[in-house]
């Protein structure tokens, strides 16, 4: 499956949530030191990096506020 799919995607999903929103950026996955998402948030030079996945904070320069969403079950009483 092609990043520019996963891209077109998101955007569609963003604007039909009433963002305001012209782009997304999509990037694969690779092991290592450095997330591929770590690029994409220096060249955004965003105030803060939401993600699920605890790898893709590596590399996030430290000017960025960072937070890790957990997704768990919880369970009924």
């Amino acid at each position: 499956m092609g990043q520019a799919r996963f891209q077109r995607a998101r955007l569609g999903n963003l604007k039909a949530l009433g963002f305001p929103i012209r782009r997304v950026l999509a990037t694969g996955h690779v092991e290592g030191e450095r997330s591929p998402k770590a690029d994409a948030i220096e060249a955004l030079r965003p105030v803060a990096f939401v993600d699920d996945y605890i790898a893709y904070m590596r590399g996030v320069p430290a000017y960025v506020h960072t937070a890790l969403v957990l997704r768990a079950m919880l369970k009924q009483p």
